[in-house]
């Protein structure tokens, strides 16, 4: 049985794997996502919507295309006095990150792309990144 949004369990267990985060979560909208209550460096996945990408046989197939936006959050303590070090940090990071998603087909889906991101967020010794990516799903 395909379950619509089993591509962000899928993602959660793949940076799960990584040992990069100290905690990935799935949450229902961007807001959920803290500065008071991180725990960093971690990963929040959230669904973004979808849209109808294809269908065929009088609607009996449609493909649709999903949207995730992750969201990493670093900390960095000593970058208080100045946001170079969290930038220098954010940037490592970031790519490792990256490498991890870039590529990864959840079950019964097409492989994740990446679509956008939102704005990114520095403040002090804290900093969120988001991306974007789509998933296909065929039902």
């Amino acid at each position: 049985m395909i379950n619509f949004f089993s591509a962000s369990n899928e993602l959660k267990t793949l940076l799960e794997g990584t040992g990069l985060f100290k905690r990935v979560a799935v949450l229902q909208s961007l807001n959920d996502v803290s500065v008071q209550k991180q725990i960093t460096p971690a990963a929040y996945i959230v669904y973004r919507g979808h849209s109808v990408l294809d269908t065929a046989g009088q609607g009996s197939r449609v493909k649709y295309t999903q949207n995730y936006t992750v969201v990493f959050t670093i900390a960095n303590a000593q970058s208080q006095n100045t946001a170079d070090n969290l930038i220098d940090d954010a940037g490592d990071f970031i790519i490792k990150a990256l490498q991890a998603i870039l590529g990864f087909k959840p079950n019964n889906k097409a492989a994740f792309v990446p679509t956008g991101n939102d704005i990114a967020g520095f403040d002090n010794s804290f900093s969120y990144i988001p991306f974007t990516f789509k998933t296909i799903i065929t039902l």
